[in-house]
C-alpha cells in the first residue's frame, strides 16, 4: 500500500481523535484522560502482542541486533511525548474551544521544531523546499492568530 495513503488514513484518524479528545475533557480532567489513554495504550499494545504471536510472526526480527537500543530511544520519546507533550496539551485543550486553531499551531510548529531538530542531531538537510513550506506556514499561523 501507498505511504501516503497510509499517511493519509492517519491523519483522518488523528484528526477525529482530537474531536473526541476535546468532548473527554469536558467530562474529566487532563491527568486522568492521560491515564486512561495510558491504559488504553497498554489495553491495545498487548491485543497486538497476541496477534503477532498467533500469526507466529517475530515480535524483534533478526535484523534487528540493536533492539535495545531502539527500545531505548522509544521510551525516551514516549516519557516527553506521553506525560510532557499529552498533559500539556490536554489542559490547553481543556481551556480553548479553539480546536482547529490548537491543532493548526501544534502541527505547524512540531514541524518546523522537529525539522530544526534533525538538522542539528540528524544532519539531515534543509533546503529551499523545506524552508518556503516553514515561511508559508508561519504565515498561515499569523493570520490565523491576527484574524
Amino acid at each position: 500500500m501507498n505511504i501516503y495513503l497510509y499517511l493519509a488514513l492517519a491523519i483522518v484518524g488523528f484528526s477525529i481523535a482530537i474531536i473526541f479528545e476535546k468532548k473527554t475533557l469536558k467530562f474529566i480532567d487532563p491527568e486522568i484522560a492521560l491515564i486512561f489513554k495510558g491504559i488504553l495504550y497498554l489495553f491495545f499494545g498487548i491485543i497486538l502482542f497476541v496477534s503477532l504471536k498467533l500469526l507466529n510472526k517475530p515480535i524483534i526480527g533478526k535484523e534487528h541486533k540493536n533492539y535495545k537500543k531502539g527500545i531505548l530511544y522509544l521510551i525516551i520519546a514516549y516519557i516527553i511525548a506521553f506525560l510532557l507533550g499529552n498533559l500539556l496539551y490536554y489542559n490547553v485543550l481543556q481551556k480553548t474551544n479553539e480546536v482547529t486553531k490548537v491543532s493548526f499551531i501544534l502541527i505547524v510548529f512540531n514541524t518546523i521544531i522537529s525539522l530544526i531538530l534533525t538538522y542539528f542531531i540528524r544532519g539531515e538537510r534543509i533546503n529551499l523546499k523545506s524552508l518556503l513550506g516553514i515561511l508559508v506556514a508561519v504565515l498561515g499561523v499569523s493570520i490565523l492568530l491576527l484574524y
